[in-house]
């Protein structure tokens, strides 16, 4: 593991320096954090972490406390694969996991349990290894079972050509940059995006409201409305050189089935790999103020959109019948899949089952008769 090395970067500015250049479809998995959520994190040591592994190039970046509510957040990049074999990534999530248990952290939550956010593949590798360290130490924790997965994918200039003209689409669809002449209308739709989602953690309308007037005047909130109505917006982050995310598109329900969703994320995607936005968009001419991305990225956790995501230029497989076999989502230019399934996943502790067996020995279930506990069985020692 000599060749291997672990950092810690105590400047969020430094550790996206030293990040972007690796930032393709992988990095920073695809919109989990923006970088708005990065410049504007805390910076209490204690609670904010920018760690990374090494061998030569940067194999892996583990992050945490960026934004309230999120998980560890355990990224790698498309160069890193070649290297990153199943050897090296054992060495590499060990030394990860060995170096986390040297940290100081100012609560004992952040580690316990330990929940992550990343690849699939890695996370359950490196979970695994933090588990097997705790479990040599005496601390009695498993891999808890049945972990969120979604799929991050992307399009390219090369995937959006061949598509057919998007003549179905309403012209009454009207696309833009959103601005803060648009706050009034967008926060009703931001409000109810989260209370509809199962979200980390709430948000009040101050929260809201602060959150709209930070991010709006970046440009990377899209609006679209239809017949004169806002009926959607897009969130962007998570800007490199090479790559753009579509963070969130939200469409409330009185404005679904009609194309909105689909017109709203051709228009940004074929507006960020320098194809134009099209004639629903009112944006300035030329080239994007954040420049022509070689690919755009999104989560899909809702099975019901893939077809739509693969009408649109997205990289997303085909699923057996069993959810199992995977075929499809090749990239045209690379040969390699345009996807990755990836999961949040965390530790636990382990159910004592010593008091389960003691209770099985020193006495017999039975039913109480009461209308106040119904169906609830008491152990009589």
């Amino acid at each position: 593991m000599s060749d291997l090395r672990f950092v810690r970067f105590d400047d969020v500015r430094t550790f996206l320096e030293v990040t972007k250049q690796a930032d393709d479809y992988l990095m920073k998995n695809s919109g989990a954090l923006s970088i708005y959520d990065y410049l504007g994190a805390p910076t209490d040591p204690t609670r904010v972490f920018y760690l990374a592994i090494y061998r030569e190039t940067l194999l892996m970046t583990l992050v945490y406390g960026i934004k309230e509510g999120f998980p560890w957040i355990l990224s790698g990049h498309r160069r890193a694969e070649d290297v990153l074999t199943p050897e090296t990534l054992t060495l590499a999530v060990t030394l990860l996991a060995n170096s986390i248990s040297t940290l100081q952290f100012a609560d004992p939550s952040i580690v316990s349990p330990l929940r992550v956010f990343g690849v699939e593949e890695p996370v359950n590798a490196f979970l695994t290894a933090w588990v097997g360290i705790q479990r040599g130490r005496g601390q009695r924790i498993r891999l808890k079972p049945n972990p969120t997965t979604v799929f991050v994918t992307y399009a390219t200039r090369n995937t959006l050509t061949p598509l057919p003209p998007r003549t179905l689409m309403s012209p009454q669809h009207i696309i833009s940059r959103a601005s803060m002449s648009d706050l009034e209308s967008l926060m009703p739709l931001y409000m109810n995006f989260f209370s509809t989602k199962s979200w980390p953690t709430q948000i009040i309308p101050t929260e809201a409201l602060t959150r709209l007037q930070r991010e709006l005047p970046t440009g990377l909130f899209w609006v679209c409305r239809t017949d004169g109505i806002m009926s959607a917006f897009a969130e962007l982050g998570s800007v490199s050189p090479r790559t753009i995310t579509i963070r969130t598109v939200y469409v409330p329900p009185e404005h679904r089935q009609r194309g909105v969703a689909e017109a709203l994320v051709h228009t940004i995607t074929r507006y960020y790999v320098g194809l134009g936005a099209g004639a629903m968009a009112v944006v300035p001419p030329g080239p994007p103020p954040e420049g022509v991305k070689e690919q755009v990225k999104l989560n899909v956790a809702d099975a019901a959109a893939e077809e739509l995501y693969r009408r649109l230029g997205f990289l997303l497989p085909h699923q057996s019948p069993d959810g199992r076999a995977l075929t499809g989502g090749i990239d045209p230019a690379t040969g390699r899949p345009g996807w990755y399934r990836s999961i949040w996943r965390e530790s636990e502790q382990e159910p004592d089952t010593s008091i389960r067996r003691a209770r099985r020995n020193e006495g017999t279930p039975r039913k109480r008769d009461t209308s106040s506990f119904p169906d609830v069985y008491i152990y009589w020692i």
